[in-house]
């Protein structure tokens, strides 16, 4: 997946060269709510797929589909 696949309102953050950068930085600094608002989101994406316990809740569930596909393939 790509960032702005996955990270809503990415193009706000993205920035390309030092200008690119000083004028989002500069519309950050004086918006706390814009602010707030994209990083609340942002952690959201993080915590549901990026932490511990969401990676080991997808490798979970990946292990007991392949042992479903087994169990079916042997069952055949």
């Amino acid at each position: 997946d790509y960032p702005a696949e996955i990270f809503p309102r990415f193009s706000l953050i993205r920035f390309t060269d030092y200008d690119s950068f000083a004028t989002a930085a500069d519309r950050f600094l004086q918006d706390s709510t814009l602010r707030q608002s994209i990083a609340e989101k942002m952690r959201g994406v993080v915590l549901e797929r990026f932490t511990y316990k969401a990676t080991m809740r997808r490798f979970l569930q990946f292990i007991a589909d392949y042992f479903s596909a087994r169990a079916a393939e042997l069952s055949s």
